[in-house]
């Protein structure tokens, strides 16, 4: 079974990437002696690749500055869209 998003079957390959990244630059490089060091050492990469890392697939900018610019952008869009567009109309509306 998959655990990816519907229509976007490039996301199992990004966790996939992910994971070779994170086995590359921690679990080849350290020999944890406890559960709780690893989840630690864990913990602290998975902080610094989302602050630090540069994507090249994001434009060399962090996954933190990705997600910023895309709230960022998303508000512009909605704080451009005119009030009507948030109407929700009843197709039952009129009927009796």
């Amino acid at each position: 079974m998959s655990h990816t998003w519907a229509k976007s079957p490039e996301s199992n390959g990004i966790i996939e990437r992910f994971f070779r990244t994170i086995e590359d630059q921690l679990f080849k490089l350290h020999n944890f002696e406890t559960l709780k060091e690893s989840e630690k050492a864990i913990g602290d990469f998975i902080e610094m690749y989302n602050k630090d890392w540069m994507l090249e697939s994001l434009g060399y900018i962090s996954p933190c500055d990705a997600l910023e610019n895309y709230y960022k952008l998303s508000k512009k869009v909605l704080d451009e869209l005119e009030p009507e567009h948030f109407v929700i109309k009843s197709s039952a509306a009129g009927k009796s």
